[in-house]
């Protein structure tokens, strides 16, 4: 008799208040001097409101004080995970049959920082975020994911089209998931989460904007597929991927 096979699973993670208690954007602003950002930088993201370039504005200032890159990975190395997190990374890393992929509108150097800091870098299949390095002169840049049309993401990511594509790729190399676990907590969590099947699963931490918008998209009578799981700790995600391995 032919063992039977195991279903294959993406699990796809949001990064800040998800992955980490804490928001890579807001910790490294700790490293300023009174942890204050300019105010010449704040008016010119209240005239064109993309974060990315205002993120990219303050790298520009902090390479200006000389805040060198060891730095800015040393403060993400101190990033604090949230309760659990650690638990169902491990878990993951350790049963073939899922694979776990980061989704982020933060960026690449923080989310990787963060995780080489906790030794958990090597469990992650893929990082999808805002590319992001240090330049030759030790200043960090950032780059938008991409470009898209979708009027309900930032300018700079639709994660709903990230997740399409990566697994529209991964179905060309020979791999299909039957399952989608999103774990996320905000309003650009939505949009992906929208885009799921009854198959899947959408983990929104409570007590942040990403089980609003379901609750009130439910509420409403329109249509959201997945099974929703709300969580307070990774602990609770861990549960429910148990009973799918």
């Amino acid at each position: 008799m032919a063992p039977k096979t195991k279903k294959k699973i993406l699990l796809v993670c949001d990064f800040d208040h998800t992955i980490v208690d804490d928001n890579c954007d807001t910790l490294i602003r700790t490293l300023l001097p009174n942890e204050t950002v300019p105010e010449r930088i704040h008016r010119h993201y209240r005239m064109h409101r993309s974060w990315t370039d205002f993120m990219g504005e303050i790298f520009q200032y902090m390479h200006s004080l000389k805040i060198p890159p060891k730095q800015f990975v040393e403060c993400m190395h101190g990033i604090k995970f949230t309760d659990g997190m650690k638990e169902l990374m491990d878990f993951q890393s350790k049963d073939d049959c899922i694979d776990m992929i980061i989704l982020s509108d933060a960026n690449t150097v923080f989310i990787d920082s963060s995780l080489e800091g906790a030794r958990l870098r090597n469990g992650v299949k893929d990082i999808l975020s805002n590319p992001a390095k240090f330049n030759d002169e030790g200043c960090l840049e950032i780059q938008h994911y991409h470009t898209h049309s979708c009027e309900s993401c930032p300018a700079n990511m639709c994660k709903r089209r990230i997740l399409r594509e990566y697994r529209e790729k991964q179905r060309q190399e020979g791999l299909e998931y039957e399952t989608i676990c999103y774990v996320g907590d905000g309003r650009n969590d939505f949009c992906p989460s929208k885009s799921l099947s009854e198959s899947d699963f959408v983990f929104p931490r409570v007590g942040y904007k990403l089980v609003d918008k379901i609750k009130e998209c439910q509420k409403k009578g329109k249509k959201f597929s997945a099974k929703v799981v709300p969580w307070i700790s990774g602990h609770e995600v861990l549960e429910t991927i148990k009973t799918l391995v």
